[in-house]
């Protein structure tokens, strides 16, 4: 499960943490959380892509991968040349 503490620990975050946790837990619900129940399904991070620390980055099983690339983001080979 996301935590929105862990996320939104900083002093700066400390007034938004509340309506983050919020909607975290609102995401999960919907979603499912981590217990993914399709299969096929390729998760992209980049290790600069801004939402890499809410994004899966490790494998959850053979039919879920994750490819996580150090020093891009997950959609820079897309950008037109």
């Amino acid at each position: 499960m996301f935590s929105a503490d862990a996320i939104c620990s900083s002093a700066q975050m400390s007034m938004v943490a509340p309506s983050v946790a919020d909607a975290v837990m609102q995401t999960n619900e919907n979603y499912g959380d981590y217990d993914i129940t399709s299969s096929q399904i390729v998760f992209p991070n980049g290790s600069i892509d801004p939402w890499n620390m809410l994004g899966i980055t490790k494998d959850i099983n053979d039919d879920l991968p994750t490819i996580f690339v150090k020093g891009t983001a997950h959609c820079a080979n897309m950008y037109p040349a």
